[in-house]
């Protein structure tokens, strides 16, 4: 999900993303788009199909929203100059997202 972040791009992930932990372990969550589909109020035994389209439609307005605002097509800037600015933070992190560096900072401590 986040091939499109090396390019500049805005990837556009769920919370039950292992990769959306990661990146906000990270500090780097403002670099993508996280759909927040687990942060409700319900019970899960509370969530049937009436409350699974209300938290849907709930979680892709707020990320429509946030995405338009990333882009600029909002007017609060630049819309190249947001994403020359996306693609530079993407470069200097990228570093951080190999799996080399997964499995020194997860797997590795796991297994020790």
């Amino acid at each position: 999900p986040l091939e499109p972040f090396c390019s500049g791009a805005i990837p556009v992930i769920s919370d039950v993303c292992g990769c959306a932990k990661h990146l906000e372990n990270l500090g780097l969550a403002d670099t993508v788009v996280i759909g927040r589909f687990t942060a409700h109020n319900r019970a899960p035994r509370e969530v049937d199909a009436v409350a699974r389209r209300a938290i849907e439609a709930e979680v892709y307005d707020a990320i429509i929203d946030e995405l338009l605002a990333r882009l600029g097509v909002h007017p609060a800037g630049d819309p190249q100059a947001l994403r020359n600015a996306r693609l530079e933070r993407a470069q200097a992190v990228v570093g951080q997202l190999s799996w080399e560096a997964a499995v020194s900072e997860y797997l590795l401590p796991a297994l020790a």
